[in-house]
């Protein structure tokens, strides 16, 4: 069995601290660590001391309640169309890791370098140096501080370094001891293929996982079994490649649901979870 967890949208306190108690009802035991993701938020207009202070007592809290910051989200959204954009997201990145480190985790989930945008044409050499260059440095820099970079797969079939495939050869031919992969099953599932297959194509580069579904067409964000992914096939993928970490989703309850209603739904996704990490 798994231990199961989830991004943190719906589970945050009025100070944006992660809302422990709650996770904890619904029987999550990690959590997919999101305060570090915006750009905009406080953890990136904080001195940076101040800032890593207080990641290392939220992450203090976070286990006395018995929750893991399993993973965490880098940041987003940046700009990689330009070397101001660039310079900015790296900056960002540093105290990422640095944040990710006195937060007591282990991994930072990544997106690639994006340097036509997100849905354009690119010139799929250059796209491909700059990941390269850009992965290997950030490799660099978290090594000493104890966190593996996890390169997520991303949905955008204009670009090289996106699918699920493209993404597990760029890990492989790097072979860096600290990058491994963030299989993102929504985004796979945009390229219809068979999940189980995408889960053994990451094989031992897999360390992380954004567990939700869609109709192949839109990134819904969706709890498992509303779209199309067959479940089954992913969690033989699972077994196959011995993945022992943790099972991670990425989707929520809308703000705007009656209460009544939003409970059973927190209920009834913790359940879909439980079963998935069932392996």
């Amino acid at each position: 069995m798994l231990k199961i967890g989830i991004a943190a949208g719906n589970y945050v306190n009025a100070d944006g601290s992660t809302d422990t108690a709650r996770l904890r009802r619904y029987g999550y035991g990690c959590v997919d660590y999101g305060r570090l993701c915006s750009t905009r938020g406080d953890l990136y207009t904080l001195a940076e001391e101040q800032a890593l202070t207080l990641l290392r007592q939220e992450g203090d809290a976070l286990r006395r309640e018995g929750i893991l910051p399993w993973q965490v989200h880098g940041p987003w959204p940046y700009d990689d169309t330009t070397e101001e954009g660039r310079a900015a997201k790296w900056a960002h990145c540093l105290r990422a890791v640095k944040g990710t480190a006195a937060l007591g985790s282990s991994y930072l989930i990544m997106h690639p370098v994006m340097p036509y945008g997100f849905g354009g044409p690119e010139d799929a050499d250059k796209a491909e140096e700059m990941n390269e260059a850009f992965f290997r440095e950030l490799c660099a820099f978290a090594l000493p501080h104890g966190v593996t970079v996890c390169l997520e797969n991303m949905p955008f079939k204009a670009q090289r370094i996106s699918p699920v495939e493209r993404i597990a050869a760029f890990v492989e031919r790097l072979s860096l001891p600290n990058l491994a992969i963030c299989l993102d099953t929504g985004h796979a599932n945009m390229y219809r293929g068979d999940m189980g297959d995408y889960v053994r194509c990451c094989g031992r580069h897999l360390k992380a996982l954004h567990v939700h579904d869609n109709n192949t067409r839109d990134d819904a964000h969706a709890i498992p079994y509303v779209g199309s992914v067959n479940w089954e096939h992913f969690k033989e993928g699972l077994r196959d490649v011995g993945f022992d970490g943790c099972l991670s989703l990425e989707c929520n309850v809308r703000q705007d649901y009656p209460p009544h209603l939003a409970e059973e739904m927190h209920r009834t996704i913790a359940r879909v979870a439980a079963y998935l990490a069932d392996i």
